[in-house]
């Protein structure tokens, strides 16, 4: 492996030898951003299937309380008019979910690999980690608001919890490595120059 780091040091004009500090930490990053890469795409295909499951096993829960809501306002509208809303609303949340995901992952790939990767990853998986953090906050108030006494939220919760802080630690890694990588292509750059 450390051949081919080297051939392709020399076959691109790279001026790092292969073994120094900087040339270890260059391919530790950009390894770093293939599999975070990889892991955000899965945690997309995850939380699309997860979703899913959830809006399957409490349609009828969640069709009763939009019922329930709806009535107060005098608007006749069947259950399965209430499903196809959800269903449409749902589909468009795991679109837009899901394609921000793998834009995101599939970019981290290919800056780790060297190629060409789109520019608004860096932006879009901020607020991704912004997200996940109020997600978190909200999940502490919820444990917080039903107090010692109560009953704990549900497990799907806490489940919920630990998934978005594995994704916030992954996202803000992804980042620490994109920087570390453009730092040291920029130095080779200079070096070359």
């Amino acid at each position: 492996m450390n051949m081919l780091y080297d051939k392709m040091n020399v076959a691109e004009g790279r001026i790092l030898p292969d073994n120094a500090p900087e040339s270890v930490q260059l391919r530790k990053a950009q390894n770093t951003l293939i599999v975070v890469g990889t892991g955000i795409l899965l945690l997309g295909i995850w939380t699309v299937l997860k979703s899913l499951g959830i809006l399957f096993l409490n349609r009828h829960d969640i069709v009763a309380e939009i019922r329930a809501n709806v009535e107060s306002t005098e608007i006749v509208v069947s259950d399965e008019e209430i499903m196809l809303v959800l269903l449409l609303f749902a589909v468009l949340y795991f679109i837009f979910g899901l394609s921000a995901r793998w834009i995101i992952g599939f970019s981290a790939i290919a800056e780790g690999r060297g190629q060409r990767r789109g520019k608004i990853y860096i932006p879009l998986t901020v607020v991704f980690i912004v997200l996940n953090f109020l997600e978190m906050f909200n999940g502490v108030w919820q444990i917080l608001a039903t107090g010692p006494s109560e009953d704990m939220p549900s497990d799907s919760l806490l489940v919920t919890m630990i998934i978005n802080l594995t994704s916030m630690i992954m996202m803000t890694q992804m980042l620490a490595s994109v920087r570390l990588v453009r730092r040291y292509r920029a130095m080779e750059e200079r070096t070359v120059e």
